[in-house]
C-alpha cells in the first residue's frame, strides 16, 4: 500500500463519520424539537 492510498482512504473515512454524524444530530435535534412540540 503507497501512503498516497492510506492517506486518501483516511480522508474519506472522515469525511463519511462527519456526514454520518451530522445526520444524527440533524436527525436528534430535529426529533427533540418535535417532541417537545407535541409536549407543549
Amino acid at each position: 500500500m503507497t501512503p498516497n492510498y492510506t492517506q486518501r482512504r483516511q480522508r474519506v473515512f472522515l469525511i463519511l463519520s462527519g456526514v454520518f454524524l451530522g445526520t444524527l444530530s440533524l436527525l436528534n435535534i430535529l426529533g427533540i424539537s418535535r417532541f417537545l412540540d407535541l409536549s407543549f
